[in-house]
Protein backbone atom coordinates (compact mmCIF):
# COMPACT_ATOMS: atom_id res chain seq x y z
CA UNK A 1 0.00 0.00 0.00
CA UNK A 2 1.25 3.48 -0.77
CA UNK A 3 1.91 6.27 1.69
CA UNK A 4 -0.56 9.09 1.15
CA UNK A 5 -3.50 6.79 0.44
CA UNK A 6 -6.30 5.40 2.59
CA UNK A 7 -5.76 1.96 4.13
CA UNK A 8 -8.73 -0.37 4.66
CA UNK A 9 -8.83 -3.28 7.09
CA UNK A 10 -11.59 -5.90 6.87
CA UNK A 11 -12.58 -7.26 10.28
CA UNK A 12 -14.28 -10.67 10.25
CA UNK A 13 -15.86 -11.88 13.50
CA UNK A 14 -17.15 -15.45 13.84
CA UNK A 15 -18.99 -17.11 16.69
CA UNK A 16 -17.74 -20.69 16.78
CA UNK A 17 -20.36 -21.55 19.42
CA UNK A 18 -21.67 -23.41 21.19
CA UNK A 19 -23.74 -20.49 22.55
CA UNK A 20 -24.86 -17.14 21.18
CA UNK A 21 -22.74 -14.11 22.04
CA UNK A 22 -25.41 -11.70 23.27
CA UNK A 23 -23.34 -8.52 23.16
CA UNK A 24 -20.34 -8.75 20.86
CA UNK A 25 -17.77 -5.96 21.01
CA UNK A 26 -14.65 -5.61 18.87
CA UNK A 27 -11.85 -3.21 19.80
CA UNK A 28 -9.31 -2.51 17.06
CA UNK A 29 -6.08 -0.74 17.92
CA UNK A 30 -4.77 1.04 14.85
CA UNK A 31 -1.12 1.83 14.14
CA UNK A 32 0.17 5.09 15.63
CA UNK A 33 1.01 6.29 12.13
CA UNK A 34 -2.57 6.48 10.75
CA UNK A 35 -5.21 9.19 11.20
CA UNK A 36 -8.94 9.82 10.72
CA UNK A 37 -10.36 6.32 11.26
CA UNK A 38 -13.85 5.52 9.96
CA UNK A 39 -15.83 2.27 10.02
CA UNK A 40 -18.57 0.78 7.85
CA UNK A 41 -20.71 -0.03 10.92
CA UNK A 42 -21.59 2.22 13.86
CA UNK A 43 -18.40 2.44 15.90
CA UNK A 44 -16.70 4.93 18.16
CA UNK A 45 -13.14 6.08 17.64
CA UNK A 46 -11.02 7.27 20.54
CA UNK A 47 -7.52 8.07 19.39
CA UNK A 48 -6.09 4.87 17.93
CA UNK A 49 -8.89 2.63 19.22
CA UNK A 50 -12.02 1.87 17.22
CA UNK A 51 -14.76 0.12 19.24
CA UNK A 52 -17.64 -1.58 17.41
CA UNK A 53 -20.67 -3.24 19.00
CA UNK A 54 -22.00 -5.99 16.74
CA UNK A 55 -24.87 -6.94 19.07
CA UNK A 56 -25.77 -10.65 19.06
CA UNK A 57 -23.84 -13.27 17.10
CA UNK A 58 -25.50 -16.69 16.94
CA UNK A 59 -23.38 -19.86 16.81
CA UNK A 60 -21.87 -20.20 13.33
CA UNK A 61 -22.68 -16.60 12.41
CA UNK A 62 -20.00 -14.36 10.85
CA UNK A 63 -20.08 -10.57 10.83
CA UNK A 64 -17.73 -8.44 8.72
CA UNK A 65 -17.05 -4.73 8.49
CA UNK A 66 -14.25 -2.41 7.38
CA UNK A 67 -12.16 0.26 9.04
CA UNK A 68 -10.44 2.89 6.90
CA UNK A 69 -7.73 5.34 7.95
CA UNK A 70 -5.36 7.76 6.23
CA UNK A 71 -1.66 6.97 5.91
CA UNK A 72 0.56 10.10 5.89
CA UNK A 73 2.21 10.85 2.53
CA UNK A 74 5.67 11.15 4.13
CA UNK A 75 5.60 7.88 6.17
CA UNK A 76 7.95 5.85 3.95
CA UNK A 77 10.19 8.87 3.33
CA UNK A 78 10.64 9.63 7.05
CA UNK A 79 11.25 5.93 7.73
CA UNK A 80 14.01 5.83 5.10
CA UNK A 81 12.11 3.24 3.08
CA UNK A 82 9.16 0.85 3.39
CA UNK A 83 7.56 0.62 6.84
CA UNK A 84 5.44 -2.20 8.26
CA UNK A 85 2.52 -1.09 10.42
CA UNK A 86 0.18 -3.30 12.45
CA UNK A 87 -3.45 -3.22 13.56
CA UNK A 88 -4.85 -5.55 16.24
CA UNK A 89 -8.49 -6.51 16.84
CA UNK A 90 -9.87 -8.20 19.95
CA UNK A 91 -13.43 -9.50 20.28
CA UNK A 92 -15.31 -10.20 23.49
CA UNK A 93 -18.80 -11.08 24.58
CA UNK A 94 -19.89 -8.40 27.04
CA UNK A 95 -22.74 -10.65 28.28
CA UNK A 96 -20.50 -13.43 29.54
CA UNK A 97 -17.25 -15.35 29.26
CA UNK A 98 -15.94 -17.02 26.12
CA UNK A 99 -15.17 -20.71 26.51
CA UNK A 100 -12.35 -20.43 23.93
CA UNK A 101 -10.78 -17.01 24.44
CA UNK A 102 -7.47 -18.00 22.83
CA UNK A 103 -8.76 -17.12 19.34
CA UNK A 104 -10.24 -13.73 20.21
CA UNK A 105 -7.33 -11.57 18.96
CA UNK A 106 -5.95 -11.14 15.45
CA UNK A 107 -3.33 -8.83 13.94
CA UNK A 108 -2.83 -7.53 10.41
CA UNK A 109 0.49 -6.21 9.16
CA UNK A 110 0.72 -3.88 6.18
CA UNK A 111 3.88 -2.69 4.42
CA UNK A 112 3.71 0.97 3.40
CA UNK A 113 5.84 2.04 0.45
CA UNK A 114 6.47 5.35 -1.31
CA UNK A 115 4.65 5.81 -4.60
CA UNK A 116 5.23 8.89 -6.69
CA UNK A 117 3.87 10.30 -9.93
CA UNK A 118 6.94 12.23 -11.07
CA UNK A 119 6.92 14.28 -14.27
CA UNK A 120 9.12 16.85 -16.01
CA UNK A 121 7.26 20.13 -16.12
CA UNK A 122 9.84 22.28 -17.90
CA UNK A 123 13.15 21.92 -19.74
CA UNK A 124 15.45 24.72 -20.91
CA UNK A 125 18.67 24.32 -22.89
CA UNK A 126 21.33 26.98 -22.46
CA UNK A 127 23.95 28.03 -25.00
CA UNK A 128 26.02 27.21 -26.85
CA UNK A 129 23.37 25.64 -29.02
CA UNK A 130 25.80 25.50 -31.95
CA UNK A 131 28.59 22.94 -32.18
CA UNK A 132 31.42 22.95 -34.68
CA UNK A 133 31.78 19.72 -36.59
CA UNK A 134 34.69 17.72 -35.26
CA UNK A 135 34.92 19.80 -32.07
CA UNK A 136 33.79 18.73 -28.62
CA UNK A 137 30.98 20.82 -27.27
CA UNK A 138 28.77 21.03 -24.25
CA UNK A 139 25.31 22.25 -23.49
CA UNK A 140 23.44 22.63 -20.25
CA UNK A 141 19.89 21.43 -19.75
CA UNK A 142 17.85 22.69 -16.81
CA UNK A 143 14.85 20.52 -15.89
CA UNK A 144 12.00 21.16 -13.48
CA UNK A 145 10.34 18.10 -11.97
CA UNK A 146 7.10 17.77 -10.01
CA UNK A 147 5.71 14.98 -7.78
CA UNK A 148 1.93 14.58 -8.02
CA UNK A 149 1.97 12.02 -5.17
CA UNK A 150 0.41 10.30 -3.45
CA UNK A 151 3.64 9.89 -1.44
CA UNK A 152 6.32 12.43 -0.58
Amino acid sequence: MAAGEALTWTVNVANNGPNAAASTEVVTTLPTEVTDPAASVPCTADGRQVTCNLNELKPGQISSYTITAKVPANLAYENGGPKTIEAESTVRNLAGPDSAASDNTATAQTTVIAKADVKITNGVATSPLEVLIGEAGSARLELTAENAGPSS
